[in-house]
C-alpha cells in the first residue's frame, strides 16, 4: 500500500468524496491529530478499521490483509480482541471509536454516524471493556503489565508501580540497584520506564551526574527521562501518573496507594533478592535449576498462589508478616482445624473486578463469581465467631496478611459488614439459583413455540442474553419488560402458525392452480422470520378472470384459520433492501417487529441494571479487594501447608538476628524426602569452608540450605527434619557466572561485581554462599582474591558457606578467625577400591577434585585421561613443587588400576549390588541374599518367576564384531526373568552381541523394582561401569518408592 506524508495518518485519499469534510476518514484523521501516538481504530457497522500507517501496523502485527490494495485494514468485530493482543503485544497503544446510537440515524438520508472514544487499550490496560454487560460466559480478563516510575534518592531508589487495572499504585523506596532490578525483571513492565532526570529535595547531599545516572541494567531505549527539579519522589511519582491517566482517560482520583516501605521498628525486613540469587534458586525461570515455588504447592494448584508465593520470596515481608504467615500456617497443620474442615474461598482477580466495576461492563458471570468469594470470605469469618480456634488462630493472622498485601486497613467488624453490604446488593438483583444463558431455566425459561414453527434457535438468538439474569419480583420494571417479552413472542408464534400454515396441496376458490407454502425459516443474518416461495405452477395456467396464477398467489389467499385474504410480501434485510426468495405477511411483520422491539427493551433495561449494580458495587469496591486478596493468601496458605505435610516439611523455629543457624536433617527442595540424602548443617559467626570433589554437592548444599533459610524467614515450611533459623537481612548465593556481552562484562567481570554488591549490603546478619569464585582468572589471582574475599566474612561476622577447589587456601597464612573447615564425604568401595560419593557433609578438608572420574563417568575417552596423568605430575613438580600431597584426604587411582575382568566378575557385581542398597537404602530396599545366576544360553531357575525381580545382563561383543571389546552392563527390572531374558538374547543377536551372564535379585514389589533399578544405574555409573541403558537414570516416579532427581 502506498502513504503519503500529506497528513497525520499517511493515508492518501482515492477519490473526492472520501477527502470531504464529515466522512469516515475526515473524522479518523481529526481523531489521529488528538491521539498522534495511538493507532486509531474506528466502528464501521460490524468490523474496525484503520487508515495509512494505523493499517500497516495492523497488518504487519496482527496479520490481516488490506482492503483492495490500499493502506486501509480492519477486523471483524468479533475478534477485536484478539487483534488487540497482537498490537499490545507488539507495544502499541490503541485508541477506539465506537458508534453511538443515535435515533435519527435510521431516518437520515445521510446516515451520518456518531462516533466516541470508548477506551483506550494498552500495554497497562490490555482488556477491551466494551458491551460486556449481557456476555454469557466468564470475561476472560488478561493480567496486563504495570507503568513503572523511577527516581533516585539519597536512600536509594524509590520505585512506583502503576497497576491501571486495578487502580493501584504501588511504592518500594529505598531500594538498591539490584533489588529494583530483581523486581523489574520477576514482575514485567510496560516500557518506557519513566526515570528522573534530576535529584530529589532530600538528596541535595548527591552529585548530579550520580544521581541523574540510568540504572545500568536499562537501556536507553527502554526508558523515558522526565524532568522533575525540586520534586520529591512522592511528587514525582504523583506525576507520572497524571500523565498515565490522562493517556488512558482515567482520573487520577480512581488510583488507591499501596506503600511498603514504612519506617517503623515493627517494619523491619530483608533486602530484596538479586537477580542472580533468584535465578540459582529457582524462584526466576532457569533451564538448569529446578523451579523452587512449583515445589511449595500441590500439582495443578491455581495460577494465582504461585504468584503470590513468587512475590512473597522476591522481596522477603517484614519480619512481623512472616510471623503472622507462620502461625497461619501452624494453625493450619493442627489436629484442630480438621474439626469442621474450612471454607472454600473461591478469589477474583482485583484488576478484573475493579476494571469491570469501574467501567460498568460487569456482567452477570463475574458478579457471581464476586459473590462466590464474599460468600466464602464470610463463612469462614462466621466459622470464626463460632468456633475458638478459628477465631483465635486464624481469622487474625489472616486480617494482617490481607492489610499487607491490599495496603488498606482491614478491621473484623468494618470488613464483615462490608462484605454483607457488598454480598447483599448481587444477591438482591443477580439471580443465583438460576444458571444464566441456559434455554430452559425454570424461573425465567425462554420462549417456545407451542405449535413448533418457529425455530428455537430464533428465541435464544434474541432472549439468551438476558433470560436468568435478574432476580424476578423485585424490580417491577423488569417484571413488565419480561412478561412483554413473553406475551409478544406468544402474538408471533400464533400469527406465523395462521399466515405460514395451510395445506400442503389446496385449490384456490379463484384460482385452479395448487399452491405449496414451505415450513417458516429462521434468517439468522437478518433476524427475522419467513417461508419461501410459495407457488406451485399447475398445467392449466389460465383463470376464471385471466389473471397471471403466480401473481394471485403471491399477492393474497386464503389463511387456515380465517377467511380474511393474506397479503404476501417480500421482507427486508438489514440494509433495507428486499429479499427476493422470502414471503412474509402483514400480521407476521407487525407481530416479529413488537416481539423484536419487546426483547430490545429488556435486554436494555438489563444492562442498565447491572450497570447501575456495578456502580453500586464500585462503592463497596474496598471490601471486594479485600476479599480477593484474603481469598488468594487463604487458598495459598491451604495449598502450600498441604504440598509440605505430604513432603515431610516442617516449620522451622525463628530465632532472632545474630543467633546459630542450625538445621537437621535437610534436603535438596526439589527432591523426595525418602530418596534424598539428608544433611545438618550449623552456622554461627564467621565461615565455613568448604572443600569436596567435583559432583559430590557442595552446590547442591548451598542452594538447599540458602533456599531453607529463605523460606524460614518467608514463615513458610522448610524441607528438613527440624530447624532453627535466624532472621537475615539479606541473602546472597553466588555460583557459576557466565559472561554479558551487552554490557561488556566478562565472566569473571561478572563475578566480581558480585563481590562489590555483596560486600556492600552484607551485614552480621546476612546469608551468604559464595561458590567457586576466582575461577575465571589466573590460579594464583584466584586464590589470592578467593583468600581475602573469606577472609572478609570471617571478620564481618556473618552467616556463609565458601565452596573452592583452590586448595591453596588450605596452605596460604589467612587472618580467618571463626572458620570452619567442612568437606563433602567421600568413600571407597571394600570390593574395587573405586570411590564414591556420599553426599554427607564431614568434619574436615579435601585436596582432591576426582576431575579424573568425574571424566571417566561421562565417557571422556581413556588416552585423554592418561595423558592428563601424566601432566598432572609435571605441572606438580614445576608448578607447585611444595605441595603437600601427602596429605590428601581422598587418593586418585589411575586408568591402569581398574581390572576389568575382576570389576564384571558375578562375586564382584554381586557385592557391588549390596553394598549399593546397604548404602543408600533402608528396610524399604531390602533383596533377598540368594540370587539366580544365568550364564551363556542357559536357563533361568523357575524360582525368579512370578516375583518382581532386579536383574543384570553382562554383554559382549561376539567374535565377529570389530571395535570396542570392553563389556557393558544392561541393568532392568521383570516379573518374568525368564521371557525377559529370552528377549534380551534375541535383540542383542541382531548387533552381534551377546548376553555373558545374567545375574537376577529378588526384591519385594515392582515400585521396589524399578526404584532399585535407578539407583543400580546411576551408581554403577560412578563407579566407573559402562551401562546401555544409562537413559533410564532420568526415571524418577516408583509409586511409594518416589525419588526425584
Amino acid at each position: 500500500p502506498q502513504l503519503s506524508p500529506t497528513n497525520a495518518l499517511g493515508y492518501l485519499p482515492h477519490t473526492k468524496q472520501e477527502a470531504k469534510k464529515g466522512t469516515l476518514l475526515d473524522f479518523v484523521l481529526q481523531r489521529k491529530i488528538e491521539h498522534p501516538t495511538k493507532i486509531i481504530l474506528t466502528r464501521v457497522g460490524e468490523f474496525y478499521e484503520t487508515f495509512g500507517v494505523d493499517a500497516i501496523l495492523l497488518v504487519q502485527y496482527a496479520g490481516l490483509n488490506p482492503m483492495g490494495g490500499k493502506a486501509r485494514a480492519g477486523c471483524p468485530v468479533r475478534n477485536v480482541q484478539a487483534t488487540l493482543d497482537c498490537l499490545v503485544s507488539a507495544g502499541y497503544t490503541v485508541a477506539i471509536y465506537e458508534e453511538v446510537n443515535d435515533s435519527d440515524v435510521a431516518s437520515s438520508k445521510a446516515r451520518i454516524k456518531h462516533r466516541a472514544l470508548t477506551q483506550v487499550v494498552s500495554p497497562a490496560a490490555s482488556t477491551y471493556l466494551y458491551e460486556l454487560c449481557l456476555r454469557g460466559e466468564s470475561i476472560d480478563f488478561r493480567e496486563s503489565r504495570p507503568v513503572v516510575s523511577v527516581m533516585r534518592t539519597a536512600e536509594g531508589y524509590s520505585m512506583a508501580q502503576i497497576h491501571v487495572d486495578e487502580h493501584c499504585v504501588i511504592v518500594q523506596d529505598r531500594m538498591t540497584e539490584e533489588g529494583l532490578r530483581a523486581s523489574l525483571e520477576s514482575g514485567g513492565y510496560m516500557e518506557p520506564i519513566y526515570v528522573s532526570t534530576m535529584d530529589s529535595a532530600s538528596n541535595a547531599n548527591l552529585s548530579t551526574p550520580e544521581v541523574s545516572r540510568v540504572p545500568a541494567f536499562l537501556s536507553t531505549e527502554s526508558v523515558s527521562m522526565v524532568t522533575s527539579t525540586g520534586l520529591s519522589s512522592t511528587a514525582f511519582h504523583n506525576l507520572i501518573l497524571q500523565k498515565v491517566s490522562a493517556t488512558l482517560n482515567i482520573p487520577t482520583s480512581m488510583f488507591r496507594e499501596v506503600n511498603r516501605s514504612e519506617s517503623s521498628s515493627t517494619y523491619f525486613r530483608p533486602l530484596p533478592l538479586y537477580t542472580s540469587t533468584l535465578n540459582q534458586i529457582g524462584v526466576l525461570s532457569n533451564a538448569f535449576i529446578p523451579p523452587l515455588v512449583p515445589r511449595l504447592l500441590p500439582r495443578n494448584s491455581a495460577s494465582y498462589t504461585a504468584k503470590y508465593l513468587t512475590r512473597f520470596l522476591l522481596s522477603p515481608p517484614p519480619y512481623y508478616i512472616s510471623d503472622h504467615m507462620r502461625a497461619l500456617l501452624q494453625a493450619l497443620s493442627e489436629k484442630n482445624s480438621a474439626r469442621e474442615g474450612l471454607r472454600n474461598i473461591t478469589p477474583v482477580a482485583v484488576g478484573k473486578s475493579v476494571s469491570l466495576l469501574s467501567t460498568e461492563q460487569c456482567n452477570v458471570a463475574t458478579f457471581r463469581e464476586i459473590a462466590l468469594n464474599l460468600h466464602g470470605v464470610l463463612g469462614l469469618l462466621a466459622q470464626g465467631s463460632t468456633d475458638e480456634f478459628v477465631g483465635s488462630k486464624i481469622i487474625p493472622h489472616m486480617l494482617a496478611l490481607t492489610s499487607y498485601e491490599s495496603g488498606l486497613t482491614t478491621d473484623l467488624e468494618q470488613f464483615t459488614s462490608n462484605l454483607e453490604s457488598a454480598l447483599e446488593l448481587i444477591r438482591t438483583q443477580i439471580s443465583m439459583t438460576d444458571c444464566c444463558h441456559t434455554p430452559h431455566s425454570e424461573n425465567d425459561p425462554i420462549s417456545r413455540d407451542p405449535h413448533q414453527k418457529v425455530p428455537d434457535e430464533f428465541f435464544y438468538r434474541n432472549e439468551l442474553e438476558f433470560r436468568g439474569c435478574l432476580v424476578r419480583g423485585i424490580n417491577p420494571d423488569v417484571d413488565r419488560a419480561y412478561d412483554a417479552v413473553t406475551a409478544s413472542a406468544k402474538i408471533l408464534c400464533d400469527a406465523v402458525h395462521q399466515d405460514f400454515t395451510i395445506p400442503s396441496e389446496v385449490t384456490s376458490a379463484h384460482s385452479h392452480q395448487k399452491r405449496v407454502l414451505y415450513t417458516p425459516v429462521y434468517d439468522p443474518v437478518n433476524n427475522i422470520i419467513a417461508c419461501k416461495k410459495s407457488v406451485k405452477k399447475s398445467t392449466n395456467r389460465s383463470t376464471e378472470n385471466g389473471t397471471n396464477a403466480d401473481a394471485v398467489v403471491q399477492t393474497a389467499h386464503i389463511s387456515s384459520e380465517s377467511s380474511d385474504p393474506v397479503n404476501y410480501y417480500h421482507p427486508l434485510d438489514r440494509y433495507r433492501q428486499q429479499i427476493s426468495s422470502r414471503y412474509t405477511s402483514d400480521r407476521v411483520a407487525t407481530a416479529l417487529s413488537a416481539y423484536l422491539q419487546a426483547a430490545s427493551s429488556a435486554s436494555n433495561l438489563v444492562t442498565a441494571v447491572l450497570k447501575q449494580l456495578s456502580r453500586d458495587l464500585y462503592s463497596k469496591m474496598t471490601a471486594i479487594i479485600q476479599a480477593s486478596h484474603f481469598g488468594v493468601i487463604m487458598q495459598t496458605a491451604v495449598e502450600h501447608a498441604v504440598a509440605s505435610k505430604q513432603k515431610g516439611w516442617r516449620l522451622p523455629t525463628i530465632t532472632g538476628p545474630g543467633s546459630d543457624l542450625n538445621v537437621e536433617g535437610m534436603w535438596p527442595y526439589w527432591m523426595e524426602s525418602m530418596e534424598a540424602i539428608k544433611n545438618d548443617v550449623k552456622l554461627s559467626s564467621g565461615a565455613m569452608l568448604l572443600t569436596a570433589p567435583n559432583m559430590s554437592g557442595k552446590s547442591t548444599l548451598m542452594r538447599a540450605t540458602l533456599v531453607t533459610a529463605l523460606l524460614g524467614n518467608c514463615g513458610l515450611f522448610v524441607p528438613s527434619i527440624s530447624a532453627s533459623i535466624p532472621r537475615y537481612d539479606s541473602f546472597f548465593l553466588r555460583t557459576t557466572s557466565f559472561d554479558i556481552p551487552t554490557e561488556r562484562k566478562s565472566a569473571f567481570g561478572v563475578e566480581m561485581e558480585d563481590v562489590r554488591v555483596m560486600m556492600r549490603d552484607s551485614t552480621a546478619n546476612s546469608l551468604v554462599m559464595i561458590d567457586e569464585i576466582g575461577k575465571g582468572t589466573s590460579s594464583r589471582d584466584g586464590v589470592a582474591i578467593a583468600g581475602a574475599l573469606l577472609e572478609w566474612m570471617c571478620s564481618t561476622g556473618l552467616h556463609g558457606i565458601f565452596a573452592t577447589h583452590l586448595h591453596e587456601l588450605l596452605d596460604i597464612p589467612l587472618n580467618t578467625p571463626g572458620i570452619v573447615l567442612k568437606r563433602m564425604g567421600i568413600s571407597k568401595s571394600k570390593f574395587d577400591g573405586l570411590p564414591t560419593w556420599t553426599y554427607t557433609l564431614e568434619d574436615g578438608s579435601c585436596r582432591d577434585s576426582m576431575a579424573f572420574e568425574t571424566a571417566r563417568a561421562f565417557n571422556v575417552s581413556n588416552l585423554l585421561i592418561e595423558r592428563a596423568y601424566e601432566l598432572r605430575k609435571v605441572f606438580d613438580t614445576l608448578c607447585r613443587p611444595s605441595f603437600p600431597f601427602s596429605n590428601r584426604d581422598v587418593l586418585t587411582r589411575s586408568p591402569q588400576d581398574t581390572d576389568s575382568e575382576k570389576m564384571y566378575s558375578v562375586d564382584t557385581l554381586r557385592d557391588v549390588v549390596y553394598d549399593i542398597i546397604a548404602t543408600n537404602h533402608g528396610a524399604n530396599y531390602t533383596i533377598e541374599s540368594d540370587v539366580c545366576v544365568v550364564y551363556e544360553e542357559s536357563l533361568p531357575s523357575p524360582y525368579m518367576e512370578g516375583c518382581s525381580c532386579v536383574y543384570l545382563l553382562m554383554i559382549r561383543p561376539t567374535a565377529t564384531e570389530s571395535g570396542d571389546l570392553n563389556p557393558v552392563l544392561y541393568v532392568g527390572e521383570t516379573e518374568s526373568f525368564t521371557e525377559r531374558l529370552s528377549f534380551h538374547r534375541k535383540r542383542l543377536r541382531g548387533v552381534n552381541r551377546t548376553v555373558d551372564k545374567a545375574i537376577a535379585f529378588k526384591v519385594a514389589n515392582k515400585s521396589a523394582a524399578r526404584a532399585i533399578e535407578t539407583r543400580l544405574i546411576r551408581e554403577l555409573m560412578t563407579r566407573s561401569y559402562n551401562i546401555e541403558n544409562s537413559g533410564d537414570a532420568s526415571h524418577t516416579l516408583f509409586g511409594k518408592y518416589s525419588y526425584v532427581s
